[in-house]
C-alpha cells in the first residue's frame, strides 16, 4: 500500500511539473485582428510567459536593435515591439527574439501555435 501511495505521489508531482514547464513557454497575443494590424503599423504587443525577467528580455532585445525595439513592462509582462524597418525579414527576426525569451508557443484566441507556423500565418 505504501508503495502504491508513493508511486501515485511521484506520478502526480511529475505530471504537475510537466504542466508547469509547458505553460511557462507560452506567450499570448490578444487577437488575430490586432496582431494583423501590426503588419501595417509596425507595432506589436505580446504577453511573455510567466517568469520572464526584464533584464533577460532587454538583453535578448539588444541583439535586434537594427530591426526593432522592445519596451517590456515586467508587471504586466507585455512586450511592445516597434519595428525599425517594417518588412518581412525584420518581422521574421521577432521569432528569434521570442525564442531567445524562452517562448515555444503562442496562445492566439485560445489556440496554441508553434513559433514558425505563427510567423508563416501572421507575420509573413
Amino acid at each position: 500500500m505504501k508503495k502504491n501511495l508513493a508511486l501515485f505521489v511521484i506520478l502526480l508531482f511529475s505530471f504537475s511539473t510537466l504542466q508547469a514547464q509547458e505553460k511557462s513557454n507560452i506567450a499570448s497575443v490578444s487577437s488575430k485582428a490586432i496582431w494583423s494590424e501590426g503588419k501595417t503599423s509596425g507595432k506589436f504587443r505580446i504577453i511573455l510567459p510567466e517568469g520572464s525577467v526584464k533584464e533577460d528580455v532587454e538583453k535578448s532585445a539588444s541583439y535586434y536593435v537594427h530591426n526593432f525595439t522592445v519596451n517590456y513592462d515586467s508587471a504586466t509582462r507585455i512586450a511592445e515591439i516597434s519595428m525599425v524597418t517594417n518588412d518581412e525579414r525584420s518581422r521574421q527576426i521577432i521569432v528569434r527574439f521570442l525564442s531567445a525569451c524562452g517562448v515555444q508557443k503562442i496562445n492566439l484566441e485560445g489556440t496554441l501555435i508553434d513559433l514558425y507556423p505563427f510567423y508563416d500565418t501572421y507575420l509573413k
